[in-house]
């Protein structure tokens, strides 16, 4: 089965690693992941400086995933790709999750929640 995994909790929540640990076993159950979509808090996944980016990037870095960081919420966190963006993640815009989600995934699983904005 065909995946796309939204991360958007922030890299010390527990909900960060599970969402970790769930992409490990659906790549170890041979699934196909069409795309890692870091998003709001998410994105501080990326961050050279957190502590679980060297994990996703081996993850990435094996399985050569397609990891996209949404380009508003780098902003928001200032993560550029010429500065703390660990290797094997990309930025982007969000145009690329909906035509994954449209047209490659099969399941769309989500981690966590945007907070702090209204709801839409």
């Amino acid at each position: 089965m065909r995946f796309l995994v939204s991360i958007n909790a922030a890299p010390e929540s527990a909900t960060a690693q599970t969402s970790l640990e769930f992409t490990e076993r659906l790549l170890q159950a041979n699934h196909t992941i069409t795309l890692l979509f870091f998003y709001a808090d998410g994105v501080r996944n990326a961050d050279s400086g957190s502590a679980i980016s060297a994990r996703w990037a081996a993850l990435i870095s094996q399985y050569s995933l397609t990891a996209l960081c949404c380009s508003n919420s780098a902003a928001e966190h200032a993560l550029t790709s010429a500065g703390s963006l660990t290797a094997g993640f990309e930025i982007g815009g969000i145009a690329q999750l909906t035509t994954t989600a449209a047209v490659d995934a099969e399941r769309c699983v989500t981690f966590g929640t945007r907070t702090g904005h209204a709801a839409l």
